[in-house]
């Protein structure tokens, strides 16, 4: 009877020994082949929230990559930690959209120094990096001026809201903006501001404007956010009529407004093409592809026939 039991508990734990790897072992298996790269975002919200969803696609489709994606809240501080953290563990690549553009050196000295790809996504920094993966600044900000011009007739005044300016993508969209007016001289540029991208701040200038009685007919945004803030500071004041709108992104809200006539035009540049894009490149760098340091993702000028179009893209 001895002899038996003992060749019974041989036998199962045989058994155990095969079948544990098979219901437990599985997922750290893939985990330890998985590539890790990591992630750091300036927020999710408005646009960022879909360059964020293009990475999450990108990372679903792909079962041999593990994304770790932390978000700064708008801290250059904790993005430097959150990026040397990944940078600590051993990740493979790194993927940012960056707080500030001036603020980046830290980041690029510690990748370089540990010899792991960069890439940015979005608006481009000060410093070093592998590759940039964005929309053309300029020219979105170069076609969103020249729609309302047109619509315009090449008359009236203009004010300009500019999101940070220490940002690269606000200086180019408003160069494109101003290059545009240069060209239409009775377009008149009466006053200049910046919001930092929010809605809030736009909210609030916009009704300094309208309490100073600034005669307005064309307002040109680097965002949707920023436009949307001028929206509803105008129609709180019953000024909103006649006055023409324009925005970037193609944000989901700016669609809608879009849609009802309040907003006559904005710029989809497609944030979860961006992520996803950048996603991929990233990747292709721990695979040792060589890549293009610039990598374009065309912009669309979003009218209001196709706003549901768009919508549809942005919501399937």
């Amino acid at each position: 009877m001895i002899k038996e039991k003992k060749i019974f508990t041989l036998s199962f734990l045989f058994m155990v020994m095969w079948v544990l790897p098979v219901f437990c072992g599985g997922s750290s298996e893939r985990a330890k082949e998985n590539v890790k790269i990591g992630v750091s975002v300036i927020s999710v919200e408005a646009f960022q929230y879909y360059i964020k969803l293009g990475i999450d696609n990108y990372d679903k489709e792909n079962t041999n990559t593990l994304f770790d994606i932390r978000i700064a809240d708008n801290d250059m501080e904790t993005q430097i930690k959150d990026v040397n953290d990944f940078l600590t563990m051993g990740y493979q690549a790194i993927l940012i959209r960056a707080v500030d553009s001036e603020g980046t050196a830290p980041i690029s000295e510690a990748c370089k120094k540990a010899g792991v790809p960069l890439i940015v996504v979005n608006s481009s920094i000060g410093s070093s990096y592998d590759t940039f993966v964005a929309s053309e600044e300029k020219a979105m900000g170069k076609a969103q001026a020249a729609y309302l011009a047109e619509l315009a007739k090449g008359q009236g005044n203009v004010a300009i809201f500019v999101g940070d300016p220490n940002a690269e993508g606000a200086r180019m969209r408003t160069e494109g903006f101003h290059e545009v007016l240069d060209s239409y001289p009775d377009l008149r540029l009466i006053v200049e501001e910046s919001a930092f991208w929010d809605r809030k701040q736009a909210y609030d200038i916009s009704v300094n404007w309208i309490e100073a009685g600034l005669p307005i007919d064309i307002i040109m945004a680097n965002n949707d956010e920023m436009v949307i803030g001028a929206i509803s500071a105008y129609k709180e004041a019953g000024k909103d009529g006649g006055l023409l709108f324009g925005g970037v992104d193609a944000t989901e809200e700016a669609l809608r407004l879009l849609k009802e006539g309040s907003l006559q035009v904005t710029i989809f540049q497609n944030g979860i093409s961006q992520g996803y894009i950048a996603a991929k490149t990233a990747y292709e760098y721990t695979q040792g592809k060589k890549l293009a340091s610039y990598i374009d993702v065309p912009y669309e000028v979003v009218t209001p026939d196709r706003a549901d179009e768009i919508l549809q893209q942005l919501t399937k």
